[in-house]
């Protein structure tokens, strides 16, 4: 559960990021 916790956070930062970058 944890494991999943963490990769859906990371996931969903790598989204903003590219969303902010363009």
């Amino acid at each position: 559960m944890l494991h999943t916790f963490i990769f859906l956070m990371s996931y969903a930062q790598i989204h903003v990021t590219g969303a902010s970058e363009k």
